[in-house]
């Protein structure tokens, strides 16, 4: 072997372990062939270069295999990492195409419920319909590779008559171009969960080794896609356990703030909280507002806490005619459960029915904003319990308290000379000193049920430190004199359909003589009652007379007499009359002095003395003493009985 040989022969070595490329490899043969045809023939350059060309193909495949392998290690790490099914699907697809230099690539699940395969992420498509690639288990490659549960190839899709074919997927392939198809089952156990395939758009045939590659990420793929699906089943219990908790945190709060609730209510109870801040606090709680409406759905209470901005509190207000659908009375509210009155997308009303031991319900209505939950609406309606039993609580004092001030009253109002005791208790509920004076009003209702006096009349009491007490179908009240005047006030701008008035007595500062006093009122005001329908107060000196008058006789005779003596100078017409009237009372009071008169009247003494010549000719005149005090008297009592104020 020559020198030039020996040479040659390395530059081939050199080219073989170095991996050269084709062409340099190429030329190192061409040279050893040169060399060798000069020294020792062809025939020996002939066995050299095939032995140089099977090493150099060996080596090759060796490569390929060994980067084949490391792409399947890579493969295999990046799938154990990746934990979303979506991505592993995408990465499985795309190391397919490259491990298996594949046009297309595509990874195929058997849909729940059904026989049929389907394309879960395909690449390498050309045609949008070829996106997604259906097949039933019995054609395709997906027939062929479930009966033998191994990888299955064809170099000729189309016109591969060892399936069979479905005309909808051929189409598809036909469209992309397919010529060569490659599939692989994907095992869990003895179980096909899918397939992968990777195609080619030309004839091709597949190594052993890369069977070996794919067929190994397919086994890989399907724990891979399993164990992916085992972690979103996972996580997705972990986030509905999660939920589920933090429902259970939340019922569990609620559940402390209504115990809370509850507690705070039971506590308003026993402290013996009044009406107006139990329903203060109620309103507080749902940050709504709260109105309590009486038996003929009059409101009595209202609170509206700081937090409540809604419109429907102030709508159903202006809307009676709303509130009037539920009666207190009616059987949807008899149970004593919460009723739904009126609801919008940002506000709810309801109203809970109240039972009280007076047999006359009442009506709570509740305004919130959003939606209360049903804890919360249960919370209201214990809520509402609570304040019912307080309302029996307070009605039973109320009573307590009823029977001591009429006893009280009783014993100094029909007693002759009552105890200092009982007058000092008097003077220490009336809040007023030794030495000061009270009053007494005689007060009665006209149009009015007489239970219903009873409620309107205390309710007004209590809150203006009156003392009151019945007297057959009237009722008397003992106070000082700025509490009962507020009291006739209050009374006079409550009456609606019905009227109230009475007889007062004067000031009184010897308690020794309520006795006189409460008989004289008693008796003045069954005189009123006769003479016409109550409907303001009088002092007492204004009926005193009549009173007298009519002791043991009949008041309505004389009013009719009254009434005929005053016709002539009722007969000239309101106005007139009114005035003639003014100025005949004045001038009697005055002692028959016309100056004062005219004075009192403010009117010129010339004036004055027209009126008395008028009145003189439609009355006959008065100089009879007997006949100016019959006029006096009918004077008096018109004064009574007229709806004008005569001053």
């Amino acid at each position: 072997m020559t020198q030039h040989v020996i040479s040659s022969l390395t530059e081939v070595f050199e080219a073989l372990a170095g991996g050269t490329p084709r062409a340099d490899f190429d030329r190192a043969l061409d040279s050893l062939r040169s060399a060798a045809e000069a020294s020792e023939g062809s025939e020996t350059f002939d066995r050299i270069g095939l032995a140089m060309s099977r090493i150099r193909s060996e080596l090759q495949d060796r490569a390929s295999a060994e980067r084949g392998l490391n792409m399947l290690v890579e493969t295999t790490r990046d799938m154990s990492s990746t934990l979303g099914t979506d991505d592993l699907m995408r990465l499985i697809v795309r190391r397919t195409r490259s491990l298996a230099g594949a046009d297309l690539a595509w990874l195929t699940l058997l849909e729940k419920g059904s026989n049929e395969f389907r394309s879960a992420h395909l690449e390498g498509h050309l045609s949008p319909e070829a996106r997604v690639l259906r097949c039933d288990v019995e054609y395709g490659l997906v027939g062929a590779i479930l009966r033998t549960n191994s990888y299955f190839h064809t170099n000729d899709y189309l016109n591969d008559d060892r399936f069979h074919h479905l005309p909808e997927l051929d189409q598809q392939f036909r469209k992309e171009g397919i010529v060569s198809l490659t599939g692989f089952p994907m095992l869990v156990g003895d179980e096909v969960t899918g397939f992968l395939f990777a195609a080619y758009r030309y004839r091709r045939d597949v190594t052993g080794r890369e069977l070996s590659v794919l067929g190994s990420l397919a086994l890989h793929a399907g724990i891979a896609i399993r164990n992916a699906a085992a972690f979103k089943a996972q996580a997705e219990a972990l986030a509905q356990a999660e939920t589920s908790r933090a429902a259970l945190v939340d019922h569990i709060g609620r559940v402390e703030a209504s115990a809370e609730a509850h507690d705070e209510m039971a506590s308003l109870l026993a402290t013996g909280a009044d009406l107006p801040h139990y329903l203060q606090r109620m309103a507080g709680q749902v940050n709504g507002a709260i109105f309590l409406y009486d038996h003929d759905l009059k409101e009595r209470e209202g609170f509206v806490s700081p937090l409540y901005s809604g419109a429907m509190a102030g709508d159903l207000r202006g809307d009676p005619k709303t509130i009037a659908r539920l009666s207190p009375a009616s059987q949807a509210l008899h149970s004593g459960r919460a009723q739904m009155l009126r609801q919008t997308e940002t506000e709810e009303c309801r109203a809970i029915q109240l039972h009280g031991g007076t047999g006359r319900p009442e009506m709570l209505v509740i305004c919130t904003q959003g939606r209360l939950d049903p804890i919360e609406v249960r919370n209201l309606e214990r809520a509402a319990v609570a304040l019912a039993i307080a309302k029996l609580w307070a009605e039973k004092r109320e009573a307590e308290q009823m029977i001591a001030t009429s006893t009280l009253m009783r014993h100094v109002t029909q007693v002759a000379v009552p105890d200092d005791s009982s007058l000092a208790a008097l003077r220490t509920r009336l809040d007023i000193g030794s030495g000061q004076a009270v009053q007494l009003a005689m007060i009665g209702f006209e149009g009015l049920d007489h239970a219903e006096q009873g409620l309107i009349l205390r309710d007004l009491a209590v809150r203006h430190g009156v003392l009151v007490d019945e007297t057959g179908n009237d009722f008397l009240a003992i106070a000082g004199i700025d509490a009962l005047r507020a009291l006739r006030d209050a009374l006079t701008r409550r009456q609606e359909a019905w009227q109230v008035g009475g007889v007062l007595s004067p000031p009184l500062a010897d308690l020794t003589v309520l006795a006189q006093e409460t008989a004289r009122l008693r008796d003045s005001l069954a005189v009123l009652r006769v003479m016409q329908p109550l409907h303001r107060f009088h002092d007492h000196a204004e009926v005193s007379l009549f009173a007298r008058i009519f002791e043991g006789r009949n008041a309505a005779d004389l009013s009719t007499h009254v009434t005929a003596l005053l016709h002539p100078i009722e007969a000239r017409g309101p106005r007139q009359a009114l005035q003639l009237k003014q100025t005949l009372r004045s001038y009697f009071e005055h002692q028959f002095n016309a100056r004062r008169a005219a004075d009192e009247l403010g009117i010129h003494i010339n004036t004055l003395r027209q009126r008395l010549q008028t009145l003189r000719d439609l009355t006959g005149g008065w100089d009879d003493p007997l006949k100016a005090l019959e006029f006096q008297v009918a004077l008096r009592l018109d004064k009574i009985l007229s709806e004008d104020a005569l001053a």
